[in-house]
């Protein structure tokens, strides 16, 4: 009898962030395949690379505690001059902890402003940030391999010129074929959630476009409107704020039903920008939208987001595993996050759509957390899970359930 096994795990921001929770989840990953893999397991990892947030915000600001938000979000309130203000904050959180330096692809009659923080699905490495590299030549951390540092400048330099999730999902790989051993040549290694490069495939795939008509309809009409949750729409466009010159495009942004339209309201994540653009559309304008996008000709840029991409992952991999229970044992495991600290809006509502849709089929669905506290043993540094992947790989390795 077949045994099959897909390992869903996240692989956003490890490129460029020592303490990013997918740090935890693609060491985990790796191991729990390379011993299904020896089991007589086949095995398929799928790699979940959400593209809609910016670099700077889901990598580098989640980990330097509230204290720094909250003194930047100081800064442009006070500020006599707001837009320049938001330039010089974004440059420092860049010169300062990113790597690498970054442009933004401009697709669209709609221009992007890169001056500000923009969706990681745009980004293109555009250089190396030396200074960056230099500090971490002089870093010191028990998992932290300075050795390391050479090879990890050299993949940066590789990919410069190149989209930013190339680096991610390459790195990602490199991760796993590392932690998998001599079972990498029998584990299928997979992106399932990276949209493509071209803006017009973004929403054009069949399954995806079922979930965002059949949920623009039904907020149309009025139903589930119970509360806010409810009335969220999984979907981001670029606005313009009155005090900026081009259009703000990042995930943060607030798209919602409200009195039968759709309101766009620009935020950030941890609202140090101050945006103040607040636009309302048709549902007839937003369909236009998107209908011209996926024709090739985007005037302004429509991107997924949760919950659309939480739906999006979870039937892909549904459909794969009901696949695989025909032809014998099929088992699905997420990988994700550290106990206790799950974004209910994001891996929670994956793990909940993933439990609700496998009870009952006979494909058995197992989730993996780290322990709480394991974020803590991590450098609090700039760079790739490369620098520290060796040392790290054995402290996790005693922290796996039995699946």
């Amino acid at each position: 009898m077949k045994k099959t096994a897909i390992i869903a795990v996240e692989a956003r921001g490890q490129a460029l962030s020592l303490r990013e929770d997918a740090n935890i989840s693609l060491v985990q990953a790796g191991s729990i395949a390379r011993k299904l893999s020896r089991r007589g397991f086949h095995v398929a990892i799928r790699l979940i690379i959400d593209a809609a947030q910016s670099i700077e915000e889901y990598s580098l600001l989640g980990h330097e505690g509230e204290d720094v938000p909250a003194s930047l979000r100081l800064r442009i309130p006070s500020a006599s001059d707001k837009r320049t203000a938001r330039y010089d904050l974004v440059r420092e959180i860049r010169g300062r902890r990113l790597p690498i330096t970054i442009s933004c692809d401009q697709p669209f009659q709609t221009p992007i402003e890169d001056r500000l923080f923009f969706a990681a699905l745009l980004a293109r490495i555009s250089g190396i940030n030396h200074e960056v590299i230099a500090r971490l030549r002089q870093a010191s951390h028990p998992l932290f391999d300075p050795g390391a540092v050479d090879a990890y400048e050299a993949s940066l330099c590789d990919h410069v010129g190149r989209p930013y999730l190339d680096l991610e999902e390459s790195i990602a790989r490199e991760i796993l074929e590392s932690c998998l051993g001599e079972a990498a040549t029998q584990v299928s290694i997979d992106a399932i959630s990276r949209p493509g490069h071209e803006p017009a495939s973004w929403l054009k795939e069949e399954d995806l476009a079922g979930v965002i008509g059949e949920d623009l309809a039904a907020k149309e009409a009025g139903y589930d409107e119970t509360d806010f949750q409810s009335r969220l729409i999984g979907l981001f466009t670029a606005v313009r704020d009155p005090e900026e010159e081009r259009a703000y495009f990042n995930s943060p942004i607030c798209c919602r039903r409200e009195h039968n339209k759709v309101r766009l309201i620009a935020r950030d994540r941890y609202g140090v920008l101050f945006l103040r653009a607040s636009e309302r559309l048709t549902f007839h304008q937003l369909r236009e939208m998107i209908a011209r996008q996926n024709a090739g000709h985007p005037g302004r840029p429509v991107a997924l987001k949760y919950p659309y991409t939480a739906r999006h992952i979870t039937a892909a991999l549904v459909n794969e595993a009901l696949g695989n229970a025909q032809e014998g044992v099929s088992k699905v495991i997420f990988v994700e996050g550290v106990e206790g600290e799950i974004n209910a809006a994001t891996g929670g509502l994956i793990d909940h759509e993933l439990s609700a849709s496998l009870w009952g089929t006979g494909v058995e669905y197992h989730r993996v957390v780290a322990r709480r506290g394991v974020r803590e043993l991590l450098p609090n540094l700039p760079g790739g899970l490369t620098l520290i992947k060796d040392s790290f790989s054995h402290t996790v390795s005693d922290m796996l359930p039995a699946i």
